[in-house]
This record gives C-alpha cells, structure tokens and sequence, in this order.
C-alpha cells in the first residue's frame, strides 16, 4: 500500500420527505487522517431534485449547502491549526457540527473509506459515483 492514503467519506442527502425517507445525493466530503485535509464537493445543478420532487425549494437547498462549505471551511481551518482527529468517531462529531444529525432535509450517510494515491482523485471519483452520475 505504499504510496496510498487511507481516507474516510460520506454522502450528503437531501431527503424530500422524511416519512418516505426518498432522497437524492447532493455531495460527498472526504477526511485523510494522514494528510489532514477535508474537503467536500457538492452538486451545483439542481435539475434531478427539481424533476423528482416539483415543490423543491431551490433557494432554501442552496443557503443550506452554502453553510455547510462554511462549516467544512471552518473545520478544516481548526484541523490546520493541530485539532486533529483521532478516529473515525471525531470525524463523525466534526459533520455533526457542521450538520447535526436530526429529522431535516439534509443528512449524511454512514462513513465509508478508502485508499488512493491521490486525494482529489477520490474525491472525483465518489463524487462522479455518488452524486454526478445520473444527472
């Protein structure tokens, strides 16, 4: 495995209708405890959620994935500044703070992780098979 960076990801929901518990991936954030770097890339169209779901509020969805880059941004600035996480139970309370885990539009999935020899390659990749690929 020489050459390869262990990294831990989630998916971003956006969930309709919590009853239904339907929902379209609307991002991914990726965390390397080695490299210490969090980043998140989420989906900038909107035109899946709008077809599935016509009472989609375009507006209140965008503010929303706004505060989380914010909140990603904010994270990663402590994590630069040596809050490193420990575990994968650390990275888990870091996107609770950014998005705490409650009955709203917007969740994240279980972790998932990963090796690569190159971070934002991964991060393409996932997104590209989570999010992108049936646009």
């Amino acid at each position: 495995m020489s050459g390869k960076t262990h990294y831990d990801f989630v998916v971003l929901r956006y969930i309709h209708d919590i009853v239904s518990r339907e929902f379209v991936n609307v991002g991914v954030v990726l965390y390397s405890p080695s490299d210490q770097k969090l980043v998140g890339r989420f989906q900038e169209k909107l035109d899946r959620a709008k077809k599935l779901f016509p009472d989609f509020d375009e507006c209140v969805f965008s503010t929303s994935l706004k505060a989380i880059q914010l909140g990603l941004d904010q994270e990663m600035n402590r994590t630069e500044l040596s809050l490193r996480f420990s575990s994968t139970t650390d990275f888990t309370s870091r996107l609770r703070q950014i998005l705490p885990t409650d009955d709203i539009a917007l969740q994240w999935s279980d972790i998932g992780s990963g090796v690569s020899a190159n971070f934002d390659v991964a991060l393409d990749q996932l997104f590209t098979r989570y999010v992108s690929r049936y646009d």
